[in-house]
């Protein structure tokens, strides 16, 4: 018996390759090698649009088109403010409770693709006023630290304003290993099953071209999939 009920379907590796690769809105490049890097040696042309979003066409016999597509962006945030201290404050990309992010990990992607781990803190709840901590926390309050004192020390980390922050989650079974916790399954999962098509077409003859296409900037407007 499999271990999961998707082992004669998917790569287990290619799905924690997905979902582990950072990329917010309008800043996918890292998913996108990630699903280059899987589906190129299947399909006949790979192309990108000026947006950014991925294209792998599998050639067929008529003249007729089939697209599928999943977006590849996930939420996130961009480092809005470096403070004198070196927390860095942030600016959403996607939707987000801040509650929920109190003392998680996140990955601070700069410029260069250097990383670093960050903490999500806010002010310590003994030090609110108690009507205050019965509210869900302002993101303006919530700041990371990434472990130096000062602004200067973080600059010359190479970490800037409008740097790239996601989530940091491992990719890990729970008590039934039919279920994952890991970031980004929204919309991994979609691009994911896009890529195994294209894949699974790989010496199949078609009478319709058929196109995958992993879509960007989904997450603040549906842009890549206007585009596609």
């Amino acid at each position: 018996m499999s271990k999961h009920f998707w082992d004669d379907v998917l790569d287990i590796e290619m799905v924690e390759a997905f979902v582990q690769a950072d990329g917010i809105a309008a800043n996918e490049k890292a998913v996108s090698r990630v699903m280059r890097q899987y589906v190129e040696d299947s399909v006949d042309e790979v192309d990108y649009d000026n947006l950014g979003s991925i294209a792998f066409y599998k050639k067929g016999s008529e003249d007729l088109t089939l697209m599928f597509a999943g977006h590849i962006d996930e939420i996130g945030f961009l480092v809005k403010n470096i403070d004198v201290d070196g927390y860095l404050y942030l600016h959403p990309v996607g939707g987000w409770w801040p509650h929920v992010l109190l003392g998680s990990l996140v990955t601070i992607t700069t410029e260069s693709e250097q990383k670093y781990v960050g903490v999500v803190g806010s002010q310590a709840p003994h030090g609110m006023k108690p009507e205050v901590r019965k509210q869900v926390m302002d993101l303006k309050d919530v700041f990371v630290d990434v472990g130096v004192d000062n602004k200067q020390a973080v600059l010359d980390l190479g970490i800037q304003i409008g740097d790239m922050i996601t989530p940091r989650s491992e990719f890990v079974t729970l008590a039934d290993p039919n279920y994952i916790a890991a970031k980004a399954w929204d919309n991994r999962v979609g691009a994911l099953i896009v890529a195994q098509i294209m894949r699974n077409l790989k010496d199949v003859k078609t009478k319709a071209t058929v196109v995958g296409v992993g879509t960007v900037q989904e997450e603040v407007g549906l842009r890549g999939a206007k585009t596609a």
